[in-house]
């Protein structure tokens, strides 16, 4: 698949265009019935899906038995091959269940966008759903303590914005490969858009009763130079006298701002999943930088050329046909998705206003 990749940047921005003919749609009706079942042949399942899922009362793992890479203990941080994996499972401890729901199968992409594009399944034997919260993202995040080069993403499409396997995945990549065939481009244009800052919070409750369970605070951006509305959250930035009196402090190691970016985010989702509102989201910085993108759902949208998943929001563009790679301009791009994925201005403003009284009303907040 990735020897017939191709890349290019479009011209005038940081967008760069990628086709693989695999994806290409005329050959969804190109191909007759009478088609040989070859290597090239049309399988829905195999031509549409990162990877297999034959229905909620199959074994998830064993339908991709032959895609598994390695395992993550997330909780231990710890990368667990194959036959420890296999070998822990035949011995049928008392451990089983433990083992079971801390460790995750890391599989093959069958359409990568680059070298060493995984996707990482999170409680894949307990059959979760494609549903984001506060501590799952919280445990995702545990990942960059396994990895800690600073190019990884991690990209997440909920049901309705382009994911079509309603089971708890995310997709793993570096910048470095992602963006290794093209020139001046080392990461998602999204994040090098403008920013307008919203809101911050200590994440100190307004009353005293209450337990405070964060000592890093959070920002909250809208990204202002794109063509889909969204939130950037990131942890609260502090003054250097701050930082020298928590630094002296023999706790300070044990500080971490990504559980307080878990928490933010999560408020985030969870007005996003009340209002039934798919959305796409970027992860960066080591789990320190969070785009979340609110969109319309997938089948509303009209003739598209692209893909919609999260990197097509955020700037690599998967081309649905070799002349929209060739073609494809960074205005085409902006009017589409703003036309077609964008929510309008009144639904993303009730999102905002609904953070804002949900954060202003429990945390000590300031508004810009």
């Amino acid at each position: 698949f990735q020897e017939n990749s191709k890349f290019r940047k479009v011209e005038g921005s940081n967008i760069v265009a990628f086709y693989n003919p695999r994806h290409d749609v005329n050959r969804f009706f190109a191909k007759g019935d009478e088609e040989d079942d070859n290597d090239d042949s049309l399988d829905l399942d195999d031509d549409l899906n990162v990877f297999k899922n034959e229905g909620t009362d199959t074994d998830l793992i064993q339908a991709n038995k032959d895609k598994i890479l390695y395992y993550v203990d997330l909780e231990n941080e710890e990368i667990v091959d194959i036959e420890k994996r296999d070998a822990d499972k035949e011995e049928g401890t008392n451990l089983e269940d433990e083992l079971n729901s801390s460790v995750h199968p890391v599989l093959l992409n069958q359409f990568p966008l680059g070298k060493e594009h995984h996707i990482l399944l999170l409680f894949a034997e307990e059959g979760l759903p494609q549903i984001l919260s506060d501590e799952i993202l919280d445990l995702l995040f545990q990942i960059f303590r396994l990895f800690p080069e600073q190019q990884l993403r991690i990209g997440y499409n909920s049901m309705g914005a382009e994911c079509w396997i309603n089971n708890l995945h995310f997709h793993l990549l570096s910048n470095n490969n992602a963006f290794s065939e093209v020139e001046d481009v080392e990461k998602f244009a999204i994040e090098d858009c403008s920013l307008t800052k919203l809101l911050d919070s200590t994440l100190q409750h307004k009353l005293a009763d209450e337990i405070n369970m964060y000592s890093v605070g959070v920002e909250f951006y809208l990204t202002e130079d794109w063509p889909v509305k969204g939130f950037v959250v990131k942890p609260l930035k502090r003054d250097e006298d701050e930082f020298k009196e928590e630094s002296d402090n023999a706790l300070a190691e044990a500080v971490d701002p990504t559980a307080s970016v878990a928490h933010a985010v999560g408020v985030i989702l969870n007005i996003l999943i009340d209002n039934n509102i798919p959305h796409n989201l970027l992860i960066s910085d080591q789990g320190e930088t969070v785009y979340v993108l609110p969109r319309k759902f997938d089948l509303l949208i009209n003739a598209a050329n692209f893909s919609t998943e999260f990197n097509d929001l955020c700037g690599l563009v998967k081309c649905k046909d070799e002349k929209t790679f060739e073609n494809l301009t960074d205005s085409q791009y902006q009017k589409f998705l703003k036309r077609e994925v964008c929510l309008d201005t009144e639904a993303f403003n009730k999102i905002k206003d609904e953070l804002i009284a949900k954060f202003t009303k429990e945390y000590e907040c300031n508004e810009y």
